[in-house]
């Protein structure tokens, strides 16, 4: 019973445990009283929200006799005689908190619509990095990488093993895919909107399906934007979305420290830790960048304002490490105000650091001052990819979104889309068929807004975000 004893005692609230113990309690009793032998689907955000990203909730299942396969968990009936009084236990607890009284309600403002959509990116983005550290997916990684041609080309400089890994991904294994060619003639495509997601496309997390017309015999090609990085090792293809999903994995697989990283202006890649420069390292692997962090506002154009990164152990708001304009960027962050903002990330990292030993959150809170540190200063030069424009992605696609650089056209930064991480720039007329770049969560894909059930203060809850400021957008 010690899977019951760590959801009890890791912190959580009594709503959490309350929660976790009647969906556990569900779950055991149709699988053992009821005979059903429905598999849950690790993609079910309330499953995901009320037991899997629980402390405690993971263990607690897999003592009911669930055991993983791919993407699911299928009980197994040989553990029956195990399992059995585990659900007993959990009657129990159950019993015992509904004798608990509710706590006191407090009449508090309600949260503004900005915080509550920050607040579920932010939770929705943390849920979705444990998959990284699945040995399974890692394994399944390891098994396509070409492991000791490049540690060889390397030559035992972990720094170099990256670079290596980075430019495999990109000239060798990983495809752009601007809009896929016909599944029966092979003809290029135009997307014409979407379509319905079947069971298997959601099995590996694609909520939302393109629907691509052939020019030559006008078939309809699917393009389902997975969010599986296991499924992606597979398909090979994408757009930045899948591109650092898939590699964010690759780097785990290799044992880099690896975070994913979000841009609000519709973007998102890689952060890889490097033990020898003690510095978090910028890798986009749709340009085979590594260390290049300017590149986005300088050579790109983009015009900056929320800039996250992830991983099972915090979040940081790590915008300053792209950007030297700190006054423009803080004009252009609207969405909530900046106090209400930092007080939300530490709730957070408290939650997904209350299990670890004090020593390490020591390391990671001293780890983050020396990197904010660097924050927003200016380069002495920019690198030569900083001050290139984007490289992937049709290169009408790109000028329409001014990222071609040098010639930019002069547009006023879009509105960042709290639905999806990249959105290419369209005419009105065809908007609707114009298709994402990045498949990443927003809050209808991810945990929502009580995914990683935080405890967050009321006063930052309720804090209002600063006045909107008005913003054209061709979105």
């Amino acid at each position: 019973f010690l899977a019951m004893e760590k959801l009890l005692q890791a912190r959580n609230s009594r709503q959490t445990v309350r929660a976790a113990v009647e969906l556990l309690i569900k779950l055991g009793e149709a699988a053992m009283t009821e005979g059903s032998t429905e598999p849950i689907k690790l993609s079910d955000m309330t499953f995901q929200a009320k037991i899997w990203q629980v402390n405690g909730g993971e263990e607690c299942i897999l003592a009911l006799g669930f055991k993983r396969q791919g993407p699911e968990l299928k009980w197994d009936p040989d553990t029956r005689a195990e399992a059995e009084p585990v659900l007993q236990a959990l009657r129990t607890v159950a019993e015992q908190l509904a004798k608990e009284p509710e706590p006191t309600a407090v009449a508090t403002a309600a949260p503004s619509a900005g915080t509550q959509q920050m607040y579920a990116r932010l939770t929705s983005t943390v849920g979705m990095v444990r998959v990284y550290q699945d040995p399974l997916l890692q394994a399944k990684a390891l098994s396509v990488i070409p492991v000791e041609r490049l540690e060889a080309a390397a030559e035992g400089n972990r720094d170099q093993l990256l670079r290596e890994l980075l430019r495999w991904f990109k000239e060798e294994f990983f495809s752009w895919v601007n809009s896929p060619l016909c599944d029966s003639c092979g003809a290029e495509c135009k997307p014409v909107g979407g379509l319905a997601p079947t069971a298997e496309d959601q099995l590996y997390g694609a909520q939302r399906v393109e629907a691509h017309e052939c020019q030559s015999c006008h078939r309809i090609t699917r393009f389902p934007r997975y969010n599986d990085p296991g499924k992606l090792l597979e398909t090979r293809k994408g757009r930045c979305g899948e591109w650092a999903n898939c590699f964010v994995l690759c780097c785990h697989a290799l044992g880099f420290e690896t975070r994913y990283v979000l841009d609000f202006t519709d973007h998102v890649w890689a952060e890889v830790y490097s033990d020898l420069q003690r510095k978090w390292l910028h890798c986009d692997a749709c340009e085979n960048a590594c260390d290049c962090p300017r590149m986005y506002e300088a050579g790109w154009g983009k015009k900056l304002n929320y800039i996250f990164a992830f991983s099972t152990r915090e979040v940081r708001d790590v915008i300053g490490r792209y950007s030297s304009k700190k006054d423009e960027v803080l004009a252009r962050r609207t969405q909530c105000s900046e106090s209400w903002l930092k007080e939300a990330i530490a709730a957070i990292n408290n939650t997904l650091q209350a299990p670890l030993p004090p020593t390490e959150r020591q390391m990671l809170a001293a780890r983050a001052a020396q990197d904010e540190s660097w924050f927003w200063l200016a380069p002495e030069a920019l690198k030569e990819k900083e001050e290139m424009g984007r490289q992937s992605g049709a290169e009408e696609w790109r000028r329409q979104r001014g990222e071609l650089g040098g010639s930019r056209p002069s547009t006023t930064a879009p509105e960042p889309d709290t639905t999806s991480a990249e959105r290419p720039k369209a005419t009105e007329a065809a908007a609707a068929a114009a298709p994402n770049a990045c498949a990443g969560p927003g809050p209808s894909q991810g945990l929502g807004k009580q995914g990683l059930q935080c405890t967050v203060p009321a006063e930052v809850l309720q804090t209002p975000p600063p006045p909107p400021v008005a913003v054209a957008t061709t979105t």
